[in-house]
């Protein structure tokens, strides 16, 4: 569970701290509902609505060392509303071998405090523009994840809502 919450910290907590006035969120004329960058996800809805906003959300994945995979992830978002304490997260993961999926799991969490607990974000996250980039370290079987993040204020405002594949 630990990536879904990697990218999910990607995209609120980091897109946050600086506001710049001209910033111009993404939006779709085409209605593709690609995630703009380079990565697998794709929006679950139409992203106008979304309390986060993406710009680019770049995957990057290569070899390291002990055949541990590097996955560097790189994201411009703005997040146009503040994330308080009640925020929800529902993770799904869903891993394929040979087109079978052989396993499902689906856990709920409280945003704010999986933010506190794992990487030292607390509550409320204050909306503005960012970019960051961070490199982690993976055990990789090759194998497909199928990964749904949903994200929500204790509103029911959605805050993203990203689906998508990565193998490693």
């Amino acid at each position: 569970m630990y990536f879904p919450l990697l990218v999910l910290y990607n995209l609120i907590a980091l897109a946050r701290s600086y506001s710049i006035p001209h910033q111009i969120p993404f939006t779709n004329s085409n209605n593709d509902l690609s995630v703009p960058g380079t990565n697998p996800f794709t929006y679950c809805t139409d992203p106008k609505s979304y309390i986060l906003q993406i710009s680019s959300l770049n995957i990057t994945l290569s070899e390291a060392t002990n055949n541990k995979p590097n996955l560097s992830v790189s994201l411009d978002a703005h997040l146009i509303q503040t994330i308080e304490n009640g925020a929800k997260v529902r993770v799904q993961i869903s891993v394929k071998r040979d087109g079978r999926s052989m396993s499902w799991e689906e856990q709920e969490f409280d945003l704010c405090e999986v933010l506190g607990r794992e990487f030292d974000v607390e509550c409320p996250v204050k909306s503005g523009v960012e970019t960051r980039e961070r490199v982690l370290k993976f055990y990789g079987h090759d194998i497909e994840r199928v990964i749904v993040l949903n994200a929500w204020t204790r509103n029911q405002e959605r805050v993203v809502c990203l689906v998508g594949a990565l193998k490693f």
